[in-house]
């Protein structure tokens, strides 16, 4: 007998503030597709991140002036580990 399955929704934060929400097949595949999806959520996110941290790298002291930085607390950002919000 074929096991019936039910839709599992994924909630995942996204650095843009928007919640990103996916909706997965809870069987043996589902599960399968959702930790592919949750995966791909991640380095999304990882990219994000560095992306964003490298424009702030390259700003000039002007623009991070601007912004209420120094070049200082710009480069602790730049080096932060991926894992540290």
């Amino acid at each position: 007998m074929a096991q019936a399955s039910e839709n599992v929704l994924i909630v995942t934060p996204s650095s843009r503030g928007k919640a990103r929400q996916i909706a997965v097949r809870h069987d043996r595949d589902g599960l399968f597709l959702a930790g592919w999806m949750r995966l791909v959520l991640f380095l999304r996110s990882w990219q994000e991140k560095r992306r964003s941290r490298r424009a702030l790298d390259r700003l000039t002291a002007d623009d991070l002036r601007d912004i209420g930085l120094t070049r200082d607390e710009a480069r602790r950002e730049y080096r932060k580990s991926f894992f540290i919000e």
